[in-house]
C-alpha cells in the first residue's frame, strides 16, 4: 500500500502502525495524535494529548498499537496509554524516566505447553531499555573546567 498522510506544517516525531497494519499512527511536535486509514485514505481520529498528562516541552519518541483500541505512546521521560473509546478518549500515563528504547512486536509467538503439541499466541509484547539515573551519570563524560593559569592582573597596570 502507497499513501500520503496529511500531517499539516507540524514535524511529525512519532509514527506507528496498528496491528492490522491498515493505519498509520501519527504524533507530531504539538502532540496531535492522528490515526489515518490507509486504506480509505481517511482520518479516523485526530487529538490533542491533554497537557496534564503530557508537559509542552516532552517529545514523543514512539507510538505503536496493543491492542484494538489502545495506543502506547513513549519519550525519554513517560510512558503513555490512550484508550480510544467513542464518546472520548481516556489517558494513563505512568512516570517512567530514562527510557533509551521502546518496542512492540506483535505475534504469533510460539509458547511452550504442558505437552509436546505448541500453543501459538498473536499478543502483543512491549519490550523497553531503561537504565537507572546513576547509571546514565556514569555514562556521561565529566563536565569540562577550564584552568586558569598565571596570575590575575591588577587593574590599571
Amino acid at each position: 500500500l502507497h499513501c500520503s498522510v496529511p500531517t499539516g506544517e507540524e514535524m511529525v516525531t512519532a509514527l506507528g502502525f496498528d496491528k492490522s497494519g491498515r493505519k498509520a499512527l501519527l504524533v507530531n511536535a504539538q502532540h496531535q495524535l492522528q490515526v489515518f486509514d490507509i486504506e480509505t485514505q481517511s482520518l479516523e481520529h485526530q487529538l490533542k494529548i491533554p497537557p496534564r498528562y503530557l508537559p509542552p516541552h516532552a517529545r514523543v519518541c514512539g507510538v505503536c498499537s496493543i491492542a484494538a483500541e489502545k495506543l502506547l505512546l513513549w519519550g525519554h521521560g513517560f510512558l503513555l496509554a490512550a484508550y480510544l473509546d467513542k464518546d472520548s478518549p481516556r489517558w494513563q500515563t505512568w512516570p517512567e524516566r530514562f527510557i533509551l528504547g521502546f518496542a512492540a512486536l506483535a505475534g504469533p509467538w510460539l509458547q511452550p505447553s504442558t505437552k509436546s503439541s505448541q500453543k501459538k499466541s498473536t499478543d502483543t509484547v512491549a519490550i523497553a531499555v531503561q537504565v537507572s539515573e546513576a547509571e546514565t551519570r556514569a555514562l556521561l563524560p565529566e563536565p569540562f573546567e577550564r584552568k586558569r593559569y598565571g596570575r590575575k592582573r591588577k587593574a590599571g597596570s
